[in-house]
């Protein structure tokens, strides 16, 4: 019994000892993992700018132009003909970006814009592939990682002409990627800054969000209509889902039937549950 006993005494911190040097190799990986993915889109961060001083390599922009000349008018990006009719009423809150859209489509040619959620301060390239598995654990630029990249689904036309696009994203622990979504839980967080932009060749889009829920993977929040009355009923399910009230004198008009925005992660809590956040196309430049 003693002998046992002995043997267990001596296996116990062999044990811990295990499991801790497991446990602090899997925290390593991890931070590595995060800290590359962090670094490279950081980096990519030059070719979306908010200050007009984008395209550092001094190429030719989508604008016109080259970084040079971009940034010695940086301050005066406001008063531009260019700038966007809806960034003059919130221009105290947001600067428009200008975004190097042909640098982008150069270093990857799945790339379709640039996302932008201002209250949350993300904003990524976003792509779109031939199925909805490739970039879940590839970046941008190709490198295999857990924090993947923003993405289309797969069947949504890139330049944002379906009735409801879903983009896909992490949520990932560090808060990355759409890991910061589900700060639209807290009370108000919406309302500060109710808009989502996505930059892309065809225009700039900005969006208003009107519902932000948690659902299961399965449900038909993710399922399509086929006409007006199957959106005026998918739009009062959305709704009725949401933790978030959009107020009713907002801009939206549902009555026209806007194309709608859906961004889509994982909640953390479960495998099979999602937090989605649905918004509604208010202009187009």
């Amino acid at each position: 019994m003693r002998k046992k006993q002995k043997i267990c005494d001596r296996l116990i911190p062999i044990v811990l000892i295990a499991v801790f040097l497991i446990s602090s190799g899997m925290f390593l990986r991890d931070y590595l993992s995060y800290r590359q993915a962090d670094d490279e889109y950081a980096a990519l961060n030059r070719y979306m700018t908010a200050d007009g001083s984008g395209n550092p390599d001094g190429q030719n922009s989508e604008n016109g132009g080259t970084g040079a000349d971009n940034a010695a008018d940086g301050n005066s990006q406001k008063n531009r003909s260019t700038v966007p009719s809806w960034a003059l009423p919130f221009d105290f809150f947001y600067e428009p970006l200008h975004v190097d859209l042909n640098a982008l489509s150069e270093k990857n040619p799945d790339f379709v814009g640039v996302i932008d959620i201002p209250a949350l301060e993300i904003r990524y390239p976003v792509v779109k592939s031939h199925d909805n598995e490739e970039y879940l654990h590839r970046t941008f630029d190709g490198t295999q990682n857990a924090a993947g990249c923003i993405f289309l689904d797969k069947d949504a036309p890139a330049d944002l002409s379906a009735q409801n696009t879903f983009v896909y994203g992490h949520n990932m622990k560090n808060g990355s990627m759409f890991g910061k979504l589900k700060e639209f839980r807290e009370s108000g967080a919406v309302d500060r800054f109710p808009y989502v932009f996505l930059y892309t060749p065809e225009g700039t889009f900005r969006y208003r969000i009107f519902a932000c829920s948690e659902v299961e993977a399965s449900h038909s929040i993710y399922l399509g209509f086929r006409d007006g009355e199957g959106y005026d009923a998918y739009i009062r399910m959305a709704r009725n889902l949401s933790a978030y009230s959009m107020p009713e004198n907002d801009e939206v008009d549902f009555a026209e039937r806007p194309k709608l925005l859906s961004l889509s992660t994982c909640t953390g809590s479960s495998h099979t549950m999602r937090y989605v956040v649905q918004c509604a196309l208010v202009e187009k430049n």
